[in-house]
């Protein structure tokens, strides 16, 4: 499954972890009542268990553009 990192408001895996906007790849999801983890890998090589949360699927991630896209042109 593919997720695109949106980190929230919590923006501490900014640089070199992982990129606002990339997309990637969940190696695993694992639930841990009541959370959802993503297992990532990372622009730094490592793998990390990561909060669902941080993340938006690729479908709402292409909604969102086209929105601002169609927005944008209704200026």
């Amino acid at each position: 499954m593919k997720v695109v990192f949106n980190s929230g408001k919590n923006q501490r895996f900014h640089g070199n972890k992982l990129t606002i906007g990339k997309s990637y790849d969940v190696v695993e999801s694992k639930l841990d009542d009541p959370y959802t983890y993503y297992h990532v890998l990372c622009d730094d090589g490592v793998e990390r268990d990561l909060l669902a949360n941080k993340f938006i699927s690729l479908e709402v991630h292409r909604n969102k553009i086209i929105n601002e896209i169609l927005n944008e042109s209704n200026l």
